[in-house]
């Protein structure tokens, strides 16, 4: 499906990259997600809002890279793993491949692992994560679905963006491979959603870009069906800014995890909201989301802090 060509994704015939307005964190890894689905098939646009419908046989893949190690000179980006869920009997499946240190081969990594790395940030920092590379079971704390696996990230609203290229050349995402039969009811372009680029101003209000922040990192869990639905949390886009979203909601559960704080979003007063200390921790059974990184994403906590900071009234 795919290979590496110096530091470069390269893949074969009839798959196709795709980007995301609002990615999920992952210790600042980039990310290059592509989807390949059989000749002469094509997705369906959802009826509920949710992940296309893809048809039998359709592959999804998303690797994970890091720039160079700065101890070591020269280098391109280190590619870590790739992720493959692919369709089959009606059952999404799903499984991570590792890539070897020399970036020749990668092999499929059922339990997982912890890969500690040291890389140069956007920012100019030196980080140093320790990387998880989920097992097969860990993929299911984010994609289950009842009985099943379901795949996160391509919603209408998350894929309804211009992209620089493409095989078909840039623009709309989602209107190009309309226009190559690759995916059928696709509504007026004005009764599509856009999830707003968390980190763009220019394309949604603070709250905006905070609910999409949420909904991304956070949702997959804190939603109905999700592994921490017993908590009352919910943190997918539909909900409204209520109790349920954790504003003046006493923390769900018993233990350390909140950080003494007394509601989960405390309006006017981050400091005093648990979500916000959860997010910036990286203590086991503290920080949140559970897995999937090892470091804190300031801008994202400085983000939702934001938000909540400007939301009114206050709890009892």
């Amino acid at each position: 499906m795919l290979s590496l060509e110096q530091g470069r994704v390269a893949f074969s015939e009839g798959v196709e990259p795709f980007e995301l307005n609002t990615p999920l964190f992952s210790d600042g890894a980039t990310k290059f997600r592509t989807f390949w689905m059989p000749p002469g098939s094509a997705a369906r646009y959802p009826a509920d809002g949710g992940v296309l419908e893809f048809p039998e046989g359709t592959v999804l893949t998303k690797s994970f890279a890091f720039p160079p190690d700065p101890l070591q000179d020269g280098g391109t980006v280190r590619f870590i793993e790739t992720r493959v869920e692919w369709l089959s009997g009606g059952t999404w499946r799903a499984v991570s491949y590792r890539w070897n240190d020399a970036q020749t081969e990668a092999r499929v990594s059922y339990a997982g692992e912890v890969v500690p790395l040291t890389f140069v940030d956007g920012e100019g920092v030196v980080q140093s994560a320790h990387y998880l590379v989920p097992s097969q079971q860990q993929c299911r704390q984010c994609h289950q679905d009842g009985d099943h696996l379901l795949p996160l990230g391509p919603k209408p609203r998350n894929l309804n963006r211009e992209v620089a290229s493409q095989p078909s050349g840039g623009g709309n995402q989602l209107r190009a491979w309309a226009a190559k039969g690759e995916l059928v009811g696709l509504p007026a372009e004005q009764d599509i959603p856009r999830l707003p680029v968390w980190s763009d101003p220019a394309t949604g209000s603070l709250a905006e870009r905070a609910r999409a922040y949420l909904d991304v990192n956070c949702s997959h869990c804190h939603r109905k069906g999700g592994e921490a639905e017993n908590t009352g949390l919910v943190l997918t886009l539909e909900q409204d800014p209520s109790y349920h979203l954790g504003i003046c909601k006493q923390p769900g559960g018993t233990g350390p995890g909140p950080g003494g704080r007394p509601w989960e979003i405390d309006p006017g007063h981050p400091e005093s909201s648990a979500v916000v200390y959860r997010m910036s921790s990286t203590t086991p059974g503290t920080a949140m989301p559970q897995i999937g990184r090892s470091l804190v994403d300031s801008e994202g906590v400085a983000l939702v802090a934001g938000w909540i900071a400007q939301l009114p009234g206050g709890c009892p």
